[in-house]
């Protein structure tokens, strides 16, 4: 079994490595955070190179530009993208949001990792976390329900 570090910040990320680092029993570990800021995607591949992680996953945080964007943008006489592709991005997250509430939160979480593989959630028997904010419940949640599925057989 494995470790997953859920991380929403540069110290979070800091323990984990100093975590995983100095860990006496060599157990194998995961690291998941998310894109909060620029460069999340250098760092995320500067840490799968160092080989201290399994897998680094990077969860696409970033606000989209939809409609909401392009009509915002507009009245503050911004123009930064064109209607269609508001459009695209909007419809896309409706998309989105539709097959998650059908699929479940591995669909969830799955669908917008941007760096790493698609997450098996049922090899962790331990996650480290430190935060409520939506991302970090569902990754809790769907490691949770792999488990209890695992268990039931």
């Amino acid at each position: 079994m494995k470790k997953l570090f859920i991380c929403l910040t540069d110290f979070q990320i800091l323990n984990a490595l100093n975590l995983q680092v100095n860990n006496e029993n060599n157990e194998d570990a995961d690291i998941f955070f998310v894109t909060n800021k620029q460069g999340n995607e250098e760092l995320a591949a500067r840490l799968q190179a160092t080989k201290i992680f399994k897998n680094v996953y990077l969860f696409n945080n970033s606000k989209i530009s939809g409609l909401h964007r392009y009509f915002r943008n507009l009245t503050e006489k911004k123009y930064k993208n064109s209607f269609i592709s508001a459009f695209t991005e909007s419809a896309r997250e409706v998309f989105y949001k539709i097959c998650s509430k059908i699929y479940g939160l591995e669909y969830k979480v799955n669908k917008k990792v941007i760096f790493g593989k698609e997450i098996d959630f049922s090899i962790y028997d331990r996650i480290f976390c430190l935060d409520k904010r939506q991302i970090v419940v569902d990754v809790v949640n769907a490691v949770k329900k792999k488990r209890q599925m695992e268990s039931v057989k």
